[in-house]
């Protein structure tokens, strides 16, 4: 929740100053997009075993795609880490890896890529952050009528609620005025 206010707040802040060309916003938000992504996916990758590992692993079957740049992002997870000692050395999870699925695909799978050529490589080899962001550019008119309308029901909702407290202001203010007569 916090992500998306300060994501839509960032947005509203970046529109009202920008020269209002689409050009101009595109590139913007993009950028923006694109540094908001890398960032998250590359904390979430340094804590791989964690509450979002869920969210992680649909994002990296359904896109079939592998770490935020590449699959050697893993080497930030202390788990896939290759200078630990664990079984993990060197792997990477088994939602990177091709389908069919084999058990033992992600053990070891980037020791493997390094002496196979990237398109017999059983591993997922582009990154998400580029996945992710291509997906923004095809809805991005979805994305900034949401956002509008979404910055609209924020300011409706701010007027309604200083009508409200206006309302009670005057009405305790006359509460006051008629106990004095």
């Amino acid at each position: 929740m916090f992500i998306s206010i300060y994501l839509s707040i960032y947005l509203s802040i970046y529109l009202s100053i920008s020269t209002y060309s689409y050009l101009s916003i595109y590139t913007g938000v993009s950028s923006y997009l694109f540094i908001f992504v890398y960032i998250y996916l590359s904390i979430y990758l340094s804590i791989y075993l964690s509450i979002y590992l869920s969210v992680f692993i649909s994002i990296l079957r359904a896109y079939a795609c592998c770490g935020a740049d590449s699959v050697s992002d893993w080497d930030t997870n202390p788990f896939f880490n290759c200078s630990t000692s664990g079984r993990l050395r060197c792997s990477v999870p088994v939602s990177c890896c091709h389908p069919p699925i084999s058990a033992h695909c992600g053990l070891q799978g980037r020791q493997i890529i390094y002496g196979i050529h990237a398109q017999s490589s059983p591993i997922f080899q582009n990154g998400c952050v580029t996945v992710l962001l291509n997906i923004f550019k095809m809805n991005t008119i979805i994305i900034g009528l949401s956002m509008m309308v979404i910055g609209i029901l924020e300011i409706v909702s701010v007027v309604l609620a200083y009508l409200t407290i206006k309302a009670i202001y005057e009405k305790n203010s006359e509460q006051v005025y008629i106990s004095t007569i």
